[in-house]
């Protein structure tokens, strides 16, 4: 009688925790779907929007960006330490200035998407091949009412044409975002 009473709430709970686990892959699988439909809204409300240009101030939440150059190379750095790729190099140049109460972390916030909707971030590298005018904004801390001139690196492939900048609110990664239209030749 108590081997069939403990059979039966075995069975009660392998049920439950069968139930619990197939609710969290739908969960999962829900979020990969909400997640990549986002990610193909956020491409169709580039081609929409009204773009900013080059020399415009952009402000995003508590960040105020202006870019104020965008260049094509193909190959970066000096005779000592240079780098080549086989489509293009984009260097960026801009101010940002943190208009927040608090500090905030400036990595992984820059990507160039270009006309079929691919997003580039910048390369691993670049603090490299910038000069120190326009240092990289990877890994820096903005504390709040400075203003930092920072340069920027993406490797981009031959033909990538209708580039725009993306910005966002330091430090949160889903904050709106703006756009610069990149007019580079």
């Amino acid at each position: 009688m108590e081997k069939e009473k403990l059979n039966e709430e075995q069975k009660k709970k392998s049920g439950r925790l069968k139930w619990i686990i197939i609710g969290l892959v739908a969960l999962v699988v829900l979020g990969i779907i909400s997640d990549s439909s986002e990610q193909e809204g956020s491409t169709k409300t580039v081609k929409k929007e009204n773009l900013a240009k080059i020399g415009e101030f952009v402000n995003v939440g508590d960040t105020r960006w202006k870019i104020l150059k965008a260049f094509k190379q193909k190959r970066i750095g000096n005779i000592f330490n240079s780098k080549t790729t086989s489509g293009y190099f984009l260097i960026v140049y801009g101010i940002v200035r943190n208009t927040g109460k608090e500090t905030r972390s400036t990595s992984g916030i820059l990507y160039v998407i270009d006309s079929k909707g691919r997003r580039f971030e910048s390369i691993d590298d670049e603090y490299m091949y910038l000069p120190d005018s326009y240092p990289s904004l990877t890994g820096e801390q903005l504390h709040p009412g400075v203003t930092k001139k920072f340069g920027a690196i993406f490797e981009l492939p031959p033909y990538a044409t209708g580039l725009k900048l993306e910005l966002g609110d330091l430090g949160k990664l889903w904050s709106p975002k703006k756009y610069v239209k990149l007019e580079v030749k």
